[in-house]
């Protein structure tokens, strides 16, 4: 059923909601529509109908996460490099969206700055992990039976792009895929080394990533 709820959870960086979405020549419902904020839908209905659909369960999926903190988010609109900021400067927030889904984590502002990321398991793309991968993740990577390599370099990549998010209020800036380096452990948690290029650097970078059918959603706290 579009925009409803495939997944609702907490972990140790915040809550995560991910939101079904419609196709894009189907219509959006009323109810999807009136989980929005008034500047919300003044936004929504300039973009383009794929791009609105995406954009919509993104919010719907942070507003509910928010709520389920007894916080209401406000409107989220995006600042000039198109990162979602939140009214209400109470919380955090990281969204993210493939043509299928929607997802989004949100915690309180004292906790520290969020990304997240979603990736499709196929079709398999080995050709990115001369793009993403530092040696050392190529040399541990490498050393895995075959028919692991390709999941273990797709939760790198999911892992790093949610890295970039979790890093972007601070930094400011493009952060090369080598700025980071990532060790996968088996129980869904992994370790970030980060080889930031400029300062300001966090006390720490913490990563989770769990299953949802065929998609791997990445979540990353950090601490200022």
């Amino acid at each position: 059923m579009s925009f409803s709820v495939l997944y609702k959870e907490a972990n140790t960086h915040g809550i995560i909601v991910a939101i079904a979405l419609p196709k894009p020549e189907d219509e959006i419902p009323a109810s999807a529509w009136r989980q929005l904020r008034k500047e919300e839908i003044e936004y929504a209905k300039t973009l383009s109908q794929r791009k609105k659909i995406t954009w919509i369960g993104g919010r719907i999926a942070a507003h509910m996460a928010a709520n389920s903190l007894n916080i209401d988010s406000g409107a989220i609109l995006n600042n000039e490099r198109g990162v979602p900021i939140p009214k209400e400067k109470k919380i955090t927030l990281s969204i993210a969206h493939k043509a299928d889904i929607a997802v989004a984590i949100v915690a309180k502002r004292q906790h520290g700055s969020l990304g997240i990321d979603i990736e499709t398991l196929l079709p398999e793309r080995p050709q990115i992990s001369s793009k993403i991968l530092r040696d050392e993740e190529m040399l541990r990577i490498q050393a895995l039976p075959p028919q692991q390599q390709w999941l273990a370099t797709l939760i790198h990549f999911c892992i790093k792009e949610a890295i970039y998010k979790a890093l972007a209020p601070k930094q400011k800036r493009y952060i090369s895929f080598l700025e980071a380096s990532v060790t996968l452990f088996q129980n869904t948690q992994a370790h970030i080394s980060l080889h930031l290029e400029k300062e300001p650097l966090p006390k720490s970078a913490q990563a989770q990533y769990i299953w949802l059918e065929n998609h791997i959603i990445s979540t990353v706290r950090c601490i200022w």
